[in-house]
């Protein structure tokens, strides 16, 4: 993984951050202006977003788009209650999503198959 300062170093416009929140707050806070922050734990979307980040690089959006986008609709509107609804509706269904075990400080995830996700998925082919 790139730390803030070598990607500024190696001039990079971002970095994509998977780690906890205070990592993330302290790169968000760090960062030069224009510089893009995202996440890329869908746990912490909307965390990344209130801390000032641009967004999240995303499994779950595959399968809950939607309800993401309205997620962040409902942020810029200044709707944070929607938003935090939405979010942790979504959160169970984005740890079903992935199993998984760091090692060597990378996260390994692995996809559950359709056939192995479970029963109350909800699935918006629009």
């Amino acid at each position: 993984m790139l730390t803030l300062i070598q990607a500024v170093v190696m001039n990079r416009i971002g970095i994509k951050q998977c780690g906890s929140d205070e990592e993330l707050a302290a790169i968000v806070e760090k960062a030069p202006k224009d510089f893009l922050v995202y996440t890329g734990e869908d746990a912490q979307s909307l965390t990344t977003l209130v801390l000032g980040g641009q967004g999240t690089i995303s499994v779950a959006s595959h399968l809950f788009g939607n309800e993401m986008a309205t997620m962040r609709r409902a942020l810029n509107h200044g709707d944070i209650t929607q938003a935090g609804q939405i979010q942790r509706r979504l959160m169970p269904k984005m740890a079903a999503l992935l199993t998984g075990t760091r090692q060597s400080g990378a996260e390994r995830p692995t996809l559950v198959s359709r056939k192995h996700a479970p029963t109350n998925f909800t699935v918006n082919h629009q």
